[in-house]
């Protein structure tokens, strides 16, 4: 079985695709640090001063009457004075352009759905070009036993997913540590944060692992890439927004809001009815029992 993943594993990385994707990845990567970089500046004393002239000037715009008030209800008057202390106040007047490195965990959450979608598309294209192209014949033909087979092909998936998404976080932080460094802020970063931070790439990692779990599972039974993908994103975009919508008691076992409650790891008043692991493992579950729905199908049918 070993052999069999490392195979799978080989097969799955020597793709042309794949090495595209990588290379794409690496050039977000730079982008993005390089991006955040020019855009991150730190307040100057000069910089707050200008912009709090600008407020002061707007303020006395207002005053003069070139700046009429607004949003007032019907019939009701505004206090020319008190309207243009509260709006242009220059002592309120903050300035934070400057990126700060504290903040890569909610960068984490964002990219991590990214890696979901990818995971789910890497899974659902590993099995799939294998039946467009007719080599799971082959396959079969050298190892026979249908089960290890799919087996093989689900743990090598998973595996070279799970380092993808880790490697991919890490090479975007340090990607935005020079904007934090040199024209932004490191402050807060303690031992909580690089917890809270690896936990959230752990968390979106595994997430991105059963969205290759599923993808492989439906593109079994789909014998096609596309129709795996379709499926999928029906389920996502139309059937759980009917659930929603129709049978809002059942929220509570949908698949997108338990994986959003696991990678947030954060109690949610929209959704208050899981705790972290808890959520974690039913979507694991629900992985597992549509591989083992696959997989049954797989064993039983005709492979020509």
């Amino acid at each position: 079985m070993r052999r069999l993943v490392g195979v799978e594993m080989t097969r799955l990385t020597a793709r042309r695709g794949i090495r595209l994707l990588v290379l794409a990845l690496l050039i977000i990567t730079v982008v993005a640090g390089t991006t955040v970089f020019l855009k991150s500046h730190r307040t100057t004393p000069e910089r707050l001063a200008r912009a709090r002239a600008a407020v002061a000037s707007e303020h006395a715009r207002c005053l003069s009457g070139e700046i009429k008030p607004f949003d007032a209800p019907p019939g009701v008057e505004l206090d020319p004075q008190q309207f243009c202390d509260e709006q242009f106040n220059a002592d309120n007047v903050r300035i934070d352009k400057q990126f700060h490195l504290s903040s890569f965990r909610d960068v984490v959450k964002g990219t991590a759905t990214f890696m979901v979608i990818l995971g789910l598309a890497i899974g659902a294209t590993f099995i799939g070009a294998e039946w467009s192209h007719g080599t799971i014949v082959t396959l079969l033909a050298w190892e026979p036993r249908r089960y290890r087979v799919v087996a093989a092909k689900m743990i090598g998936c998973a595996a070279v997913v799970f380092a993808g998404a880790v490697v991919f976080e890490i090479i975007l932080g340090a990607a935005l540590v020079p904007a934090a460094i040199f024209r932004g802020d490191t402050a807060g970063l303690n031992g909580m944060w690089y917890r809270d931070v690896a936990g959230t790439v752990l968390r979106g990692a595994t997430l991105a692992v059963i969205a290759s779990m599923i993808g492989v599972s439906i593109a079994n039974v789909a014998r096609n890439t596309a129709a795996a993908i379709g499926i999928a994103f029906v389920y996502i975009a139309v059937i759980e927004n009917i659930i929603r919508g129709l049978l809002p008691g059942y929220q509570r076992w949908l698949l997108t809001l338990n994986a959003g409650r696991f990678l947030i790891a954060e109690d949610m008043t929209e959704f208050p009815y899981r705790s972290t692991l808890g959520a974690g493992l039913l979507v694991a579950a629900y992985a597992l029992g549509i591989f083992e729905l696959s997989t049954a199908t797989f064993r039983r049918r005709d492979i020509t």
